[in-house]
């Protein structure tokens, strides 16, 4: 027999202080009825509660020995069992007694003992497990943080507990299931709810990285990036937890928060409590593989589509913002002749002419035309070439064999230059496409 829970009871219960406990009933309620308030409530509470578990290094059972409310009970059940436990003893060992009787006495108290033992091992499985629960996932909402609370908060846990005998023996608590409803669990067997998904948004994190790396390198999307990209996601949509991919934060994104808006167009999101309805309303979705109207819905495949697509956006700009490295490299890289003094000459004034904001004389004797915010190129004998379409500053640069070193003059010299292209480049590239395609005409 459990010695120590008979003593420790006995001598705790005539101890004269107690802390004030907290009932897990009315913020397991809460869930269905406070609306936002619970949310804060719970967050709130269950910072106090780590900061105190930190601080503190009592088991659940000096806590539970500690409690007002729940001594009283311990002590009651350990009582119950020692007296039939005695009473059996005297059973087996009473010799006017048959072998029948000494028999089940011996075999009462063989039940007794396993009994006990069940409650001593659910006890101390408390404080393992309770070291174990990590931060709840969002994809749990409220009713996850309440059951966490609920088991890992010492003091709350010991007003909730429950002593079961017989095939069931051990020690239970009221916690929340999947639907809120409030049910008894072993707490032996408890599982904590879905925790933060960290080792999976490190993933994703270095995936992402992983596909910039690989567009700035030049690797091909299709051929080298998609399918190991693809591979990882499909990993972690398999594990348990991946649901708080779609819900906590990866980095500055989230998945969910994305999709409200997309589900539920017409709602008023920026409201707390409509904000909070659609977003449980979403994870009910999820978690049970159903779209808004109820139809079977692959979520993870939504989750990889759409991460692959932001993944290869993240590659193009990669791409793009290498192929402007590589243009600055190459024009930086040029070697030039010295200018002689005709053409320095030449260049200045065509230069100067821009600056000016009239119009722009070529090298060559050509004129430029300021037309519908572009350059329009005509003979020195005024009449306009076929077959050449207005260019910008940069083309009209390039036309004329304007040095690299000396374009600065050109691009932030004077305002009047920026009124030539009306304050706009439309040479600009736009795309990676646009550039790579730019980069191939340098070369």
């Amino acid at each position: 027999m459990s010695n120590s829970l008979i003593q420790a009871a006995q001598k705790m219960y005539s101890a004269k202080y107690a802390e004030a406990q907290k009932d897990i009933t009315p913020i397991a309620k809460g869930v269905s009825y406070l609306g936002a308030n619970i949310t804060k409530a719970l967050d709130e509470k269950l910072e106090e509660q780590e900061k105190k578990a930190a601080k503190t290094t009592e088991t659940f059972k000096d806590i539970l020995l500690k409690s007002e409310k729940a001594r009283p009970e311990l002590t009651s059940q350990i009582t119950k069992l020692q007296d039939e436990y005695f009473e059996n003893i005297k059973i087996s060992e009473g010799i006017f007694r048959n072998k029948e009787e000494r028999q089940k006495a011996v075999d009462r108290n063989n039940q007794i003992a396993n009994e006990l033992k069940a409650w001593e091992d659910d006890l101390r499985s408390q404080d393992l497990n309770a070291s174990l629960a990590g931060t709840v996932s969002d994809f749990e909402g409220d009713a996850g943080k309440a059951a966490k609370l609920g088991y890992v908060d010492k003091d709350i846990l010991a007003n909730n507990i429950v002593y079961k005998r017989g095939p069931n023996a051990g020690v239970y608590t009221k916690t929340l299931d999947k639907d809120g409803n409030i049910v008894e669990k072993r707490l032996s067997e408890w599982e904590p709810p879905i925790g933060k998904f960290q080792a999976g948004i490190d993933t994703m994190i270095d995936t992402q990285q992983a596909s910039v790396k690989a567009g700035s390198t030049g690797l091909d999307w299709n051929s080298y990036v998609l399918p190991d990209l693809s591979n990882n996601l499909s990993k972690l949509m398999d594990n348990n937890n991946f649901g708080s991919l779609l819900f906590d934060n990866i980095g500055d994104f989230n998945w969910a928060t994305q999709q409200m808006a997309q589900e539920f167009p017409d709602a008023n999101l920026s409201d707390p409590e409509v904000y909070k309805t659609k977003r449980q309303e979403l994870r009910e979705m999820v978690k049970n593989g159903v779209d808004k109207n109820k139809k079977p819905f692959d979520w993870k495949k939504e989750f990889k589509d759409d991460v692959l697509r932001a993944y290869k956006m993240d590659y193009d700009d990669a791409v793009a913002k290498q192929a402007l490295k590589e243009i600055d490299k190459n024009n930086r890289g040029r070697q030039r002749t010295p200018l002689s003094e005709l053409q320095l000459l030449k260049i200045n004034t065509f230069i100067n002419s821009v600056n000016r904001g009239g119009d722009i004389q070529f090298p060559n004797g050509d004129i430029g035309k300021k037309e519908n915010g572009r350059i329009q190129l005509y003979m020195d004998n005024g009449k306009k070439y076929d077959g050449i379409p207005p260019m910008s500053i940069d083309e009209a640069m390039d036309r004329a064999n304007i040095p690299v070193d000396m374009r600065s003059k050109v691009l932030s010299g004077s305002t009047s230059s920026s009124a030539v292209l009306a304050g706009e480049n439309p040479s600009q590239p736009k795309t990676a496409e646009d550039l790579i395609k730019l980069y191939s005409n340098k070369k």
